[in-house]
């Protein structure tokens, strides 16, 4: 799923917005100006530094972070209002938002702890 949302970058603390793609990539741009996106600079020198595996868990580590504030409440859940729908029937919607949320960062969590474990017997 392509999600785009405010956000602070963990370098510089500067205000940001996170996107993705949904297919696993992602990146902190500085607006949302459109083409071509501005990429926020700490994004850019982290990415030339790093090595595949270690940006690998960059990604896997703030995607885990984004999904654990939305499944705690922290962030607020991005869903279409949909015409007619009664205040209960949102929050339903929510709910559901974040525990599908909280369920793919147990998912991540897990599969960052594995990949942990794998490198260690290396």
């Amino acid at each position: 799923m392509r999600r785009t949302f405010p956000t602070q970058c963990p370098w510089c603390k500067a205000e940001v917005f996170y996107h993705t793609n949904g297919n696993g990539d992602c990146v902190y741009l500085d607006d949302l100006t459109g083409a071509p996106w501005p990429v926020h600079y700490c994004w850019e020198q982290s990415s030339r530094h790093q090595s595949r595996a270690e940006r690998a868990r960059d990604i896997q580590r703030m995607q885990l972070s984004v999904l654990k504030e939305v499944a705690t409440g922290v962030r607020p859940v991005n869903i279409t209002p949909v015409p007619g729908e009664s205040t209960v029937d949102r929050i339903i919607r929510e709910g559901r938002a974040r525990k599908k949320a909280y369920q793919e960062f147990a998912r991540l969590q897990a599969e960052l702890r594995d990949n942990r474990r794998e490198s260690k017997r290396k």
